[in-house]
C-alpha cells in the first residue's frame, strides 16, 4: 500500500465538517489552537510522528485499539477475547432494539404514506395500488 498520508488531512477536514459547526467548535473540542489545527493537522505534509502511525498501521496494528484501547490487542488472552465478545454482545443486543423501534416507525409511516396515497382519487392507478 502506497504511503499517501496526506490524505490524512483530507479525512480530518471531512471529519470537523461532518460533526461540527466550525472548526473552532472542533478545536475547542480537542484541546488544540486554531493555528495547530491548520500548520500541523491540515496541512498537506505528513505532521509529526504521522508516518510511524501510518506504518503501525500498514504492518497490521490496530490503531483505534492503540490509541483508545477500544478493541482485541494483538495474541489476546482468553479473558480479554471473553471480555471483547460480551462488549459485542451488548451492542448487538443495543443495535438490534435500535433497528427493531426504527423498523417499526417506517412501517407505520410507509403504512400513513400509503393511506394517503390510495385515498388521493388525482394519482394515477398505480400509485395508489398497496403492494404491501
Amino acid at each position: 500500500m502506497p504511503k499517501n498520508i496526506h490524505v490524512f488531512s483530507q479525512r480530518l477536514l471531512r471529519f470537523i465538517e461532518s460533526k461540527y459547526p466550525s472548526k473552532v467548535a472542533f478545536v475547542e473540542d480537542v484541546g488544540i489552537s486554531s493555528q495547530s489545527l491548520h500548520t500541523t493537522y491540515l496541512k498537506e505534509t505528513p505532521f509529526p510522528g504521522s508516518m510511524f502511525f501510518h506504518d503501525l498501521a500498514l504492518l497490521g496494528c490496530d490503531l483505534n485499539w492503540l490509541m483508545t484501547g477500544a478493541g482485541l490487542p494483538p495474541d489476546p488472552s482468553i479473558e480479554e477475547m471473553a471480555r471483547w465478545l460480551g462488549y459485542c454482545e451488548g451492542q448487538v443486543k443495543t443495535w438490534t432494539e435500535r433497528l427493531d423501534l426504527e423498523l417499526a416507525a417506517l412501517d407505520e409511516i410507509r403504512a400513513n404514506i400509503r393511506r394517503q396515497l390510495a385515498e388521493n382519487p388525482d394519482l394515477p392507478s398505480a400509485l395508489r395500488d398497496d403492494d404491501a
